[in-house]
C-alpha cells in the first residue's frame, strides 16, 4: 500500500492517510495594546468540522509558551517586556485535532530597552563642548531621560546635561556619557561610546611682557606678563638676562627667576631684558621683553647736617666736611 500525501487550506497530510480534524479557514487573530498591564484576546478564527468544534489557547512569548496562559485573552507582564507574543488555537471536533498559530503583537513597552546606544561628538580637546544624543529606545510612553559624563568611567560632579565642556582634568584622559532612560516602569542605562584621549592645546603668548622700575643699580625691576592661551592652563616662569649693547648677546643671569630683579654691579653700564615662559602638559612657548636703557651706576644718597657751626654730610658711608 503507498502512502500519499495532499495540501488543504495551508495543512499538510503525512503519508499514510489524511489528519483527521477541523479545517482552519481564517487564522485566528490577537488583539489589544501592546504593553505591560493591558490585556490581550484572542479569536479562535473560522473552522470547518465534523460535529462540535472545541477551542484551547495557548498564548506564546517569542514562541515560547507561556505557563498557565490557555485562555481567550492575556494579561501582559512584565516578563513580556519587549517581547513578541502569539496565541496558538487548537481547534478539536468528533475527528481529531488541528492547530493554528494567530498574528504577532509586540514588541511588548514595558521598562525602556536600548535599541541603539547614544552616540558622543565633538572636538577631543580641552575646552571644547561634547555632546551626546539619546541613542533609541523602546519602552511605555513617557520616556524621560538623565545623563553622567564620566572621565575614565569614574562619574565627573555635577557634569549631568546632554553637553559637557571639557576641562583641565580631561587631559589625556578618555569621556563618555551615561543616558538613563526612566519610565513608570522603572529605568534602564546605556553609555555611549568612548572619546578620543583628550588633547590640550600648547601655550601660546601673545604680544610682549613688560617690566617697571628705575634702570640704575641697587633698584629693583618688576616685570608684567602678557596674556597666554594654553590648556592645561601653563604654569608662568621667569628668566631676567643681560646683554653689553642691548641687541645681542644675551645671557642668562644666574639665579634671577622671579617676577622681580635687584639691579647689581655687573649690570652697570649694560642692558637688561626678562623673559616670560609659560609651559603646560603640551609644550611651552617664551617672550622676550624690550631691552632696558643702559643700566646707570648705583645713585648716591646724600645726607646733611650740621655741628659746631659747620655743614656735613654722608655719601655711601664717607664722612664729609
Amino acid at each position: 500500500m503507498y502512502g500519499y500525501g495532499y495540501q488543504n487550506s495551508g495543512i499538510l497530510k503525512s503519508s499514510g492517510g489524511p489528519t483527521l480534524g477541523p479545517v482552519n479557514l481564517v487564522a485566528p487573530v490577537i488583539s489589544g495594546t501592546a504593553e505591560r498591564g493591558e490585556t490581550l484576546s484572542s479569536t479562535t478564527g473560522t473552522w470547518s468540522g465534523v460535529g462540535t468544534i472545541t477551542y484551547a489557547y495557548q498564548w506564546k512569548r517569542d514562541g515560547a509558551n507561556i505557563s498557565g496562559a490557555t485562555s481567550a485573552s492575556y494579561l501582559l507582564l512584565e516578563a513580556d517586556d519587549n517581547a513578541f507574543i502569539t496565541c496558538l488555537i487548537t481547534a478539536t471536533d468528533d475527528e481529531g485535532s488541528r492547530s493554528k498559530i494567530s498574528n504577532t503583537l509586540g514588541p511588548v513597552l514595558g521598562l525602556p530597552l536600548n535599541i541603539t546606544a547614544p552616540v558622543l561628538s565633538g572636538t577631543p580637546t580641552i575646552g571644547q563642548t561634547l555632546s551626546t544624543t539619546n541613542g533609541t529606545w523602546q519602552g511605555k510612553a513617557t520616556i524621560s531621560f538623565a545623563y553622567q559624563w564620566r572621565r575614565d568611567l569614574a562619574n565627573i560632579g555635577g557634569a549631568t546635561s546632554n553637553t559637557y565642556e571639557l576641562v583641565d582634568a580631561d587631559y589625556q584622559t578618555t569621556i563618555d556619557c551615561v543616558v538613563t532612560a526612566t519610565n513608570t516602569f522603572g529605568s534602564a542605562a546605556q553609555d555611549s561610546n568612548d572619546s578620543a584621549l583628550i588633547a590640550g592645546i600648547t601655550p601660546s603668548i601673545s604680544g610682549v611682557p613688560t617690566f617697571s622700575g628705575t634702570e640704575s643699580v641697587g633698584q629693583t625691576l618688576t616685570a608684567t606678563a602678557t596674556s597666554t592661551l594654553g590648556r592645561p592652563i601653563p604654569s608662568r616662569t621667569w628668566k631676567w638676562q643681560r646683554s653689553t649693547n642691548g641687541t645681542s648677546g644675551w645671557v642668562d643671569i644666574s639665579g634671577a627667576t622671579s617676577i622681580t630683579y635687584l639691579l647689581d654691579a655687573a649690570d652697570e653700564n649694560k642692558y637688561v631684558r626678562v623673559v616670560q615662559i609659560e609651559t603646560n602638559a603640551v609644550g611651552f612657548d617664551s617672550a622676550n621683553s624690550a631691552a632696558s636703557g643702559q643700566i646707570a651706576p648705583e645713585v648716591l644718597a646724600m645726607t646733611w647736617g650740621t655741628a659746631s657751626g659747620k655743614n656735613w654730610g654722608t655719601a655711601s658711608g664717607i664722612n664729609w666736611g
